[in-house]
């Protein structure tokens, strides 16, 4: 019975970790619906990676960010800022993710 309390009490505790993080995480963010009209719907990718035009996920995660915490330096020059923010998307778990599920794909699935 003890093997089962300890599962029990870290899936509980897991559970309440992830939600915890979500919510600070998330704090400042919010999520708005994505118009069934906007333009990402008519794209050609779009259409390449959904052929039978299956439903989507229509959600959009806004984020404010105060001027006054941007770096000065990355509004000198253009594109500074987008970098900034891809390397913090894809320098962290985001490229992990990314590389296992590739991993995944080249097994053969």
């Amino acid at each position: 019975m003890g093997i089962i309390r300890t599962l029990i009490n870290t899936a509980a505790l897991g559970g309440a970790g992830t939600l915890a993080g979500w919510t600070v995480w998330t704090r400042n963010s919010r999520f708005v619906p994505l118009s069934a009209t906007d333009p990402i719907f008519s794209s050609a990718a779009y259409f390449q990676n959904n052929p039978n035009r299956n439903p989507a996920t229509q959600d959009l995660c806004v984020r404010k960010v105060p001027l006054s915490k941007i770096k000065p330096q990355l509004l000198e020059k253009d594109g500074k800022l987008v970098e900034a923010f891809c390397a913090g998307v894809w320098g962290g778990l985001g490229m992990f993710y990314v590389l296992c599920s590739m991993q995944f794909g080249e097994r053969g699935s």
